[in-house]
Order: structure tokens, then C-alpha cells, then sequence
């Protein structure tokens, strides 16, 4: 990976002279969204002690990323006017932070992955062969701290490494993502083995009763597996959005499943999860619904009933893998 270094130096310019920054990154979090805003806010306080630091996330965190504390900087009420600059993390477009309409016009600074990213910053670190926007960060801290980083930085780049590969299994892993974590491990008392366990076999009970209905209720056919989320299923087993993040991938780790599709029944809309290994394009099938993502794992948030949003896209998807 590399970095332009006039870029770099804009990017050093302009903070230096921001008196306050407000971090963002998109509605429904996993765990390089939490991570690279924990690791972020982390980046800053550190090389510019003076600069007035806060971050914001329209939708809850889910309950298994607690452990990184990021409750501590973000606001709920915010003016997003008054801040100098906004850094918006792991976003492919403004909409995905759900308040894109809100801070248009602003000074925007965007830290991405995603190759379907429309450069929508006045300055842009998009690079899609990164396995994840905590990776870049990794980049990011390397020119602004010295080494090894203190855990509060560490600890929230290793998460959203860790969840965005699949702990390394995913075909975004690459040795620069592995020369990334060589050098959070030798941080100090960061417990970097603690979180794999935090994050992999301390699962919320609501959680595994979630994941049981979704596995009872999926439909395999033809290379496709899918399975939804319904209002009911919400309220049995006493979940929302935040308890979904990673359910779908045991789906898609079926014997012969090309196209794993979750539907999520929320108020007004339907969101939809795709993630394949490479033979579907992801990525292509959510541009029809104004969705993005990556080839392998992609999203759609679409309005309409459930059961007739299901229909439409298992029919499109059917359709273009004729």
C-alpha cells in the first residue's frame, strides 16, 4: 500500500490548523466500523493533544465491541456545523453514514476500502486493496505516532482486522495485512489473544437464539441460501440490528453455497446482506438497489415490505446467474 505523499502532507496541514474534529463512520456497525473510529479518535488525541475530538454513529453498537469503550467519545446530540473537519470512516458514500444530507458542504476527510467508494471527501485515502479501513489506519498511525502504539490503538485496529477477514480467512488478507498486525502485537499489554475470545466465544445469549431462528428458517437452493429476519423473530428472541453483524457467514460457509442472503425486516425498510466467495459479484448485484460494498460481501437498504423486497431480489439475483 501506498500513500502520496502531497496528500499525506494536505492531510497533516489541515489538522494542524482544526481546532475540532467529529469522527464518523456508518449506521449499523461491525467491527472495523467501531474500530477504526475507536482507533481514529485514539490517533489524534495522540498527535494533537489541543484538537477537540468527538465521534458520532447513528445506530447502536452491537454489545460485543462494549469492550473498546467507545460510549466515552461519542455524542448523541451534535452539531455537526460546528466542527472544523469530519473524518468519515469505512463509508463507500456519505448516505451510508445515514446523516449525509446533514454534512454535505463540509470540510469531509474519508478513510476507505471499499472499490465502489465515490470519492466524496475534499480529501480522500480510498484504497480498495486494503483488507480493511483499520488497516489503512494502521498506515495512518505508522507516519503520525511512534511505535508500538498504546492499546487504546491497538486493540480497536486488531478488531476491525480480525472481523473484516474472517480472522484472516477471507481472500482480502494480504502480507500487508499481516505486516499491519505483526506491529500492533508488539504493542504493550494491548491482549490482542483477549479479544479473539471476546469477539468469537463470549456471544450474547440473545445473540445465539438470534442465530438459531436465522439457521431454522434458511431456504438453499440452486447455490443460493437465504434466510430473513422478521418482526416476530426480533421480539422472540429479543434482538434488534446490533445482535446481527457476523450471522450471515455461517450461512455462506455451507458445503456448495455460491450467494448468502440475509433480509432484515426494520421499521420502513428491508436490509439485505450478500456475501459469496468470489464466483457472485456482490458488489454488482447491490448497485441495482443503490447497495455497495465488495465483490465477496456487499448491503442494500431498500424500502418496502419484506416479503415483496425478498421476491424482487431473489428474482433479479436468479436472473443474472442464469
Amino acid at each position: 500500500m501506498s500513500l502520496p505523499e502531497e496528500k499525506f502532507d494536505y492531510l497533516i496541514s489541515s489538522l494542524q490548523s482544526c481546532r475540532s474534529c467529529l469522527v464518523v463512520t456508518h449506521e449499523f456497525p461491525d467491527g472495523d466500523a467501531v474500530g477504526s473510529l475507536c482507533a481514529m479518535v485514539g490517533i489524534l488525541s495522540g498527535r494533537y493533544p489541543a484538537l477537540k475530538v468527538q465521534a458520532f454513529i447513528k445506530t447502536p453498537i452491537p454489545e460485543t465491541y462494549d469492550f473498546l469503550g467507545a460510549e466515552r467519545f461519542i455524542k448523541t446530540d451534535v452539531d455537526f456545523k460546528k466542527f472544523d473537519q469530519i473524518i468519515i470512516l469505512d463509508c463507500g458514500n456519505l448516505s451510508r453514514t445515514g446523516i449525509g444530507e446533514q454534512i454535505k458542504g463540509q470540510f469531509l476527510v474519508n478513510f476507505d476500502h471499499h472499490g465502489d467508494n465515490d470519492n466524496f471527501g475534499r480529501l480522500n485515502y480510498v484504497f480498495p486493496e486494503a483488507s480493511s479501513t483499520c488497516e489503512i489506519l494502521c498506515f495512518l498511525a505508522g507516519k503520525l505516532l511512534k511505535e508500538p502504539f498504546p492499546a487504546e490503538i491497538s486493540r480497536p485496529l486488531f478488531t476491525g482486522i480480525l472481523t473484516d477477514t474472517g480472522s484472516f480467512r477471507f481472500s482480502c488478507t494480504s502480507h500487508l495485512t499481516h505486516e499491519a498486525v505483526s506491529g500492533l502485537y508488539r504493542s504493550q499489554n494491548a491482549g490482542l489473544d483477549a479479544i479473539i475470545r471476546k469477539i468469537y466465544f463470549e456471544e450474547p445469549y440473545p445473540r445465539m437464539k438470534l442465530l438459531g431462528a436465522v439457521l431454522n428458517g434458511m431456504v438453499f437452493e440452486s447455490g443460493i441460501c437465504y434466510a430473513e429476519i422478521t418482526r416476530e423473530i426480533w421480539e422472540e428472541t429479543g434482538t434488534d440490528p446490533k445482535n446481527v453483524e457476523g450471522l450471515i457467514n455461517y450461512m455462506s460457509g455451507i458445503k456448495n453455497v455460491e450467494l448468502a442472503i440475509l433480509f432484515q425486516e426494520l421499521p420502513g425498510i428491508v436490509k439485505v446482506s450478500l456475501r459469496s466467495h468470489g464466483t457472485v459479484d456482490c458488489q454488482k448485484l447491490a448497485r441495482k438497489y443503490n447497495g455497495g460494498g465488495h465483490v465477496q460481501a456487499a448491503g442494500i437498504k431498500i424500502e418496502g415490505q419484506l416479503y415483496a423486497v425478498r421476491n424482487e431480489i431473489l428474482k433479479h439475483i436468479k436472473e443474472q446467474l442464469k
